[in-house]
């Protein structure tokens, strides 16, 4: 064999390996090494549950529990004091609710386990924030309200189907 066949048999040799190694790394990042999406709060489902929805009196106090469920295979976390839900009235408004915040002042975070549904509950006494009132507070106005599982999230806000609420009048 002459220098220039054993050099072209030496390159084709070098070439196969190379092209075998290549082939491998590819096969193992598609077969497991893969990251987060960029999203990953798209993959968290929200289910919200309220205690009443019928003959609801405006200083009645609602429970409202709300299931977030994580469907990817990441953990996450969330803010433990963030609002876990909204009330909108006919008009599409936001109703603006007295309470929520942190517990004492601290702040927490609750962990999202891939595929395992987190319960968070808050209480609400159904008392809005008014100013023509001298404590800043009034009851809810009688009406049907559309109640939403609601999580802000930096720039992106999870969003559950609504339930709705019927408030009636005092006697």
């Amino acid at each position: 064999m002459t220098d220039s066949h054993m050099s072209r048999a030496f390159r084709m040799v070098v070439r196969a390996r190379l092209g075998s190694v290549a082939a491998l790394s590819a096969a193992l990042l598609s077969a497991g090494c893969e990251s987060p999406p960029l999203s990953p709060w798209e993959n968290v489902r929200l289910e919200v549950f309220v205690s009443q929805t019928e003959l609801v009196l405006p200083q009645d106090t609602l429970l409202v529990r709300l299931v977030a469920t994580n469907t990817s295979r990441w953990p996450l976390a969330l803010d433990g004091c963030s609002s876990v839900f909204r009330i909108r009235n006919d008009a599409e408004e936001t109703v603006p609710l007295i309470g929520g915040g942190c517990l004492l002042g601290r702040r927490t975070v609750i962990s999202l386990p891939p595929g395992t549904p987190v319960e968070i509950v808050r209480a609400s006494s159904l008392e809005i924030a008014s100013a023509s009132t001298p404590s800043g507070r009034a009851p809810m106005p009688p009406g049907e309200y559309q109640l939403e599982g609601f999580l802000p999230i930096a720039d992106f806000r999870l969003v559950s189907a609504p339930v709705t609420i019927h408030v009636r009048a005092t006697q």
